[in-house]
């Protein structure tokens, strides 16, 4: 019989998510971003929502090209493949977002 690893609490992935993006971003931007980690509430999976004005004039998935490397170089796989769903947001985007959920 093979031992199962307890999953690490979601509050300590989801801080290890924040410090690396937002460590990430300050070095290749020189800004901080806003970044929020929510527990989707199946699994252990998580929802990410990264917001920067840096993202301007980027593509959607090249944006999200360069989260996903940032969180493969910062993390463990066993880390960032919790991570269910990615949205990166300009400002004026997140703003337009049904009841400003962003």
């Amino acid at each position: 019989m093979v031992a199962r690893l307890a999953p690490k609490p979601l509050t300590d992935v989801k801080k290890k998510i924040e410090r690396v993006l937002s460590e990430k971003h300050r070095e290749h931007f020189g800004s901080m971003a806003r970044v929020r980690v929510e527990d989707r509430g199946y699994k252990h999976y998580l929802n990410l929502f990264v917001t920067s004005n840096k993202f301007r004039g980027m593509l959607p998935t090249d944006r999200a090209l360069l989260i996903w490397k940032w969180l493969r170089e910062g993390l463990p796989s066993r880390d960032h493949s919790r991570i269910a769903a990615l949205l990166p947001l300009t400002a004026a985007e997140a703003r337009r977002l049904p009841g400003n959920g962003h």
